[in-house]
């Protein structure tokens, strides 16, 4: 029996949460480089005051540079039209064609495991999004 719209997404879901843990990592780095850096040159220019001062502004930018970060899943659960989630369906069962599986769980458990297949659907899934959004 083949896996439905709403599994399919489901599995891509869960593909992409596996891998936003880095994206949620590297925004955190960023952050705290901005908070760091901000604090340094508020030291250096203003002593104590500065670095408080610093700190305050880095930690506001941090904030506000990642204001617009949404996580993938939220994206493919939220923010497509059932339109665009069949149109995306599609393009992933042409990839996953040779796979037989029962439940989104199992596809998604696969798709992890495998890199290079993980890597091909999440690179149509982002090219989809940048060209359909």
């Amino acid at each position: 029996m083949p896996l439905s719209t709403r599994e399919i997404m489901d599995a891509l879901a869960i593909v992409a949460e596996h891998e936003n843990v880095k994206v949620a990592v590297r925004k955190s780095v960023m952050g705290g480089v901005i908070a760091c850096l901000t604090t340094i040159c508020g030291g250096l220019l203003a002593g104590r005051f500065g670095m408080a001062i610093g700190s305050t502004f880095g930690g506001i930018t941090a904030y506000i540079m990642s204001n617009n970060f949404k996580p993938l899943p939220q994206i493919l659960m939220e923010d497509l039209s059932v339109h665009q989630k069949e149109e995306l369906v599609r393009s992933v069962r042409a990839v996953i064609n040779d796979i037989r599986v029962e439940d989104a769980v199992m596809l998604a458990t696969l798709i992890v495991g495998n890199r290079t297949l993980s890597k091909t659907v999440l690179q149509l899934v982002v090219n989809f999004l940048r060209t359909q959004m």
